[in-house]
């Protein structure tokens, strides 16, 4: 068994935590490959944003978020799905100049107008308001004479079966539970598919990616009542048959690092370094040569605790996970549960350090100056 990281995360003590956790995952998937016969040899990039994940079910089975990870490729596809990809992402669009007024208009219109229950894109009024989901409208010096637009959401169905399809999260459904395998120790369990059902699975997940990103498109259209320039549509929740990536997109046509803190502008950026370009600067590399020169864009809206700390640890009782954290001044939070942990957004450090990890050519300043969000 051999895992190798490249941490390139801010630190902090989320992080800390979270290097922790992820540890347990990393091994268990390292283990799963190797009693399938398949190289066990995995490679993990920890991204700026890199911190707890606030989805209870993937942080009790051993991963993180603001990640990528890789493994060899075989002709046997392994799909490790306590990652849980539900195909979120973000879309960022070009529209005609408007005024805070007529946009007011509009949206209070449009929430009059029952969308959601009518919409064929199938998302519900909470794949909306579930943690940091949004639309947002907004300026750039570089585009004055449009708006922005901005959507960060996915239909939360996907997770879900029918009689069609497994659902993409195991804990939604006990179809996939029941072809999953399992592994691990007192720690963490990874549950896998592999072979046809991961074919199967996979088949899902980019049918899935494609509603997504279809639904994205049709909710700021059905706002606006008009078409819209799609300027990125990108994934940042996936899976492959040798990868996943949780927090970051794989390549895509162009990067979006959010801003979603107070006073933290967000960034559209194109033509930056690949994988092996990055990992060339701390003098390690890629093992996994299939994805050496893709390009990973992260998203940049890593999460820190609300509190100054100076450290953490984790420990098992009774098969519940005890989250301890320690602030500057000695006191002791004790969690048992990562949605509970009293959070604060970092977006305008964790850019910054994205920025200058990826290199790009280009980089645009966008909203600058917030129209509305909802």
């Amino acid at each position: 068994m051999s895992i190798r990281i490249h941490d390139y995360s801010c630190g902090d003590i989320l992080s800390k935590l979270a290097y922790r956790r992820m540890w347990s995952g990393l091994q268990n998937l390292s283990w799963a490959l190797e009693k399938e016969g398949l190289d066990p040899n995995v490679d993990a990039i920890y991204w700026p944003e890199f911190s707890i994940t606030r989805n209870r079910n993937r942080w009790n089975e051993g991963f993180s978020y603001g990640a990528f990870v890789c493994w060899n490729p075989t002709e046997t596809p392994f799909v490790p799905i306590s990652i849980r990809p539900n195909a979120c992402g973000t879309l960022i669009a070009l529209i005609p100049r408007i005024s805070y007024s007529e946009l007011l208009e509009i949206i209070v219109s449009w929430k009059n107008s029952a969308y959601f229950e009518k919409s064929h894109t199938k998302l519900a009024p909470n794949d909306l308001s579930h943690r940091n989901h949004f639309v947002a409208f907004g300026s750039s010096p570089s585009f004055s004479r449009n708006t922005l637009a901005i959507v960060h959401t996915c239909p939360s169905y996907l997770k879900k079966p029918d009689s069609t399809r497994f659902g993409l999260y195991p804990n939604k459904t006990s179809q996939l539970n029941s072809i999953a395998k399992i592994i691990g120790d007192k720690n963490a369990i990874l549950r896998y598919i592999i072979g046809d059902e991961a074919n199967l699975y996979l088949k899902e997940f980019f049918e899935a990616e494609e509603i997504s990103k279809y639904s994205r498109v049709g909710l700021i259209e059905s706002i606006l009542g008009q078409k819209v320039k799609i300027l990125a549509n990108e994934t940042h929740q996936g899976i492959g048959s040798n990868y996943f990536y949780l927090g970051c997109s794989l390549d895509p046509t162009s990067g979006i690092i959010l801003g979603n803190d107070e006073g933290a502008p967000s960034y559209f950026i194109t033509d930056f370094l690949s994988l092996k370009q990055i990992l060339r600067k701390s003098d390690s590399a890629l093992r996994i040569a299939d994805v050496a020169n893709s390009r990973v864009c992260p998203h940049g809206l890593g999460v820190a605790w609300a509190f100054e700390g100076t450290s953490e640890s984790i420990q098992l009782s009774n098969k519940t996970i005890i989250i301890k954290l320690t602030t500057t001044s000695g006191i002791e939070h004790v969690y048992t549960n990562p949605v509970h942990i009293p959070i604060r957004y970092r977006s305008g450090q964790i850019a910054k350090k994205t920025i200058d990890l990826l290199e790009p050519k280009q980089q645009i300043t966008i909203f600058g100056d917030f129209i509305c969000k909802l």
